[in-house]
């Protein structure tokens, strides 16, 4: 991949581009990338965003990037390397879970659930009110290694709404999000504030960069029950069809596909391979409800 300046796009490329692309739509209008896609070549493509001043140029049959960068184009760096990087892990066998994970000496807990199953919530309560530390915040890289389950972090731009916030007296300002609204009256629980990752890191304990660990145990959330309770489920419970749901697939996503730089990927629809998630039931799996307190550091 060669970095450029903007300023020296090729105009073969602004004359080729012409087809509206939404690469990326997010709850948060920073993250929504879009541009005008075009075909230069045969083999090659490209992406221009005159609203960031950046430019892809992709040649496939060379599998040579060029970005033309300026001091706006963070988001679509981040959004297209990342994917890449991804569709590179897929191909060699890693399941990516949207999850969340704290760790311990002892090892690493995944915290799986539903949109709104309260995993930030969850990994917040462990991280601040024990010995945990962040592993992940939003996705969790899955590999059979050596016939163990290895488990890796991957740095996300934290995204956490008021309601889990305005339950830890501070943190808010602490990770310098505004409670209030323009009006000065308390922002709704449902918003949902974008957190400097560099602040995010000073305040909040994290695992080292780079950690990979073993699973210890997967926790599953349920922050909106009436009833507090916190259990490990017996083993007639555990069903590994009830896994693949928290799966992701990254060549879904517009940012994996594109540029057809990855035409072929080893699994580019969902043809999970189930086998890497059976020794997810060999784990304790546990249930919290309500916000109850987590004790899973005395789960065996």
């Amino acid at each position: 991949m060669q970095f450029l300046s903007y300023e020296e796009l090729p105009s073969e490329v602004v004359v080729c581009c012409r087809e509206p692309l939404t690469v990326r739509r997010s709850t948060k209008s920073a993250f929504d990338l879009s541009g005008l896609y075009g075909e230069i070549a045969d083999e090659t493509v490209a992406l221009l965003d005159v609203s960031t001043r950046t430019a892809f140029v992709v040649d496939r049959k060379e599998r040579l990037v060029k970005a033309y960068v300026s001091d706006s184009s963070f988001v679509h760096l981040i959004e297209f390397i990342r994917y890449g990087a991804l569709l590179v892990e897929e191909s060699n066998g890693t399941v990516l879970l949207h999850a969340s994970a704290v760790t311990n000496e002892q090892g690493t807990f995944l915290i799986l659930g539903e949109k709104h199953a309260g995993k930030t919530t969850t990994m917040l309560s462990a991280v601040l009110g024990s010995a945990y530390k962040l592993f992940s915040g939003d996705k969790v890289l899955v590999r059979l290694r050596d016939g163990q389950l290895w488990v890796r972090g991957w740095p996300d731009y934290p995204h956490i709404g008021m309601g889990t916030l305005n339950q830890y007296q501070g943190l808010a300002q602490q990770l310098g999000v505004n409670p209030l609204t323009t009006s000065g009256t308390a922002r709704a629980n449902h918003d949902k504030e974008l957190v400097d990752p560099d602040i995010y890191r000073e305040v909040i304990p994290h695992a080292s960069t780079g950690t990979v660990d073993t699973l210890q145990g997967i926790v599953f959330p349920n922050i909106s029950s009436e009833r507090k309770l916190f259990r490990q489920l017996a083993e007639s419970e555990v069903n590994v069809e009830y896994l693949p749901q928290f799966v992701e697939y990254p060549f879904e996503f517009t940012p994996g596909h594109w540029h057809g730089l990855f035409s072929n990927p080893a699994q580019v629809s969902p043809t999970l391979d189930i086998e890497i998630l059976k020794p997810l039931c060999e784990l304790p799996w546990l249930v919290c409800e309500g916000g109850a307190p987590l004790h899973i550091e005395t789960v065996s």
